[in-house]
């Protein structure tokens, strides 16, 4: 829910800005977020989609327990 109150109040706040600098910067992001989607292989951009399904069933590992692992795996080489 936390994500789709941040999605709204860009939503709002998009709606005033006035600055066409800003306006273009937002494109840009939007155009290279999709031209960088497009650019992964099929595989690639499955494997994402199937993460973050995980991620929204919460399957999810937490992050601190990835790098707590990595640390254990890697320091005692």
């Amino acid at each position: 829910m936390e994500t789709d109150n941040k999605k709204l109040e860009l939503i709002r706040w998009l709606t005033e800005v006035e600055d066409d600098a800003i306006l273009e910067q937002i494109e840009f992001i939007k155009r290279s977020d999709r031209e960088n989607w497009n650019a992964l292989a099929k595989e690639e951009q499955e494997a994402i989609q199937e993460g973050l399904a995980e991620l929204e069933r919460g399957e999810g590992i937490e992050h601190d327990t990835v790098i707590n692992e990595l640390r254990k795996k890697y320091s005692a080489e």
